[in-house]
């Protein structure tokens, strides 16, 4: 059921908790489902974002309280009357992304490098919808890739991400 099934299993679930949720779809993100943790004043970017965030395959995932956003934030993020919002949702976890690398990231990074795609036309950066937030120089500047490259060799190199990710590494991937 998507983001408006997951806010609706969260008011109700929370609800036995005395834990009152709203969706916050009246913004203008189109027809995602936004949770309004109300009495916290905290919000999920996209109702999605519990489950479809970076798909942490690997170790150490983010703190799960780190999706939430603050009520300023999300003021920020999703104004009432400007179709920014829409460009918005799931930013929360775009954000983790970049912070937490997953190791299926590093794959496409991997097959990226092989294939001898640029920053900007290789699937690390178009795949995670990442255009829609930064541009490639803002992501370099944001030490994006050198973080993938840091993470790498910790996670086993090209290899070993590529043989657990081969739908992301068609090719085996990586220099």
């Amino acid at each position: 059921m998507g983001c408006i099934g997951t806010t609706g299993f969260l008011h109700s679930i929370l609800r036995t908790a005395n834990i009152p949720v709203l969706d916050s779809n009246d913004r203008d993100s189109g027809a995602h489902s936004l949770p309004h943790f109300m009495a916290e004043g905290l919000y999920l970017s996209h109702g999605d974002d519990p489950y479809r965030y970076g798909g942490w395959i690997t170790l150490p995932q983010p703190p799960v309280g780190s999706l939430l956003i603050d009520e300023a934030q999300f003021g920020a993020w999703f104004k009432q009357g400007s179709w920014t919002g829409y460009n918005n949702v799931g930013r929360r976890g775009k954000e983790l992304i970049l912070q937490y690398p997953s190791d299926e990231m590093l794959a496409r990074y991997c097959q990226d490098t092989k294939d001898g795609n640029h920053h900007a036309s290789g699937s690390t950066y178009t795949f995670y919808g990442f255009p829609r937030l930064y541009t490639v120089a803002q992501l370099e500047a944001m030490g994006f890739y050198a973080t993938l490259d840091a993470k790498l060799p910790q996670a086993g190199g090209c290899p070993a991400v590529c043989a657990k990710f081969p739908f992301s590494c068609p090719s085996g991937g990586g220099p």
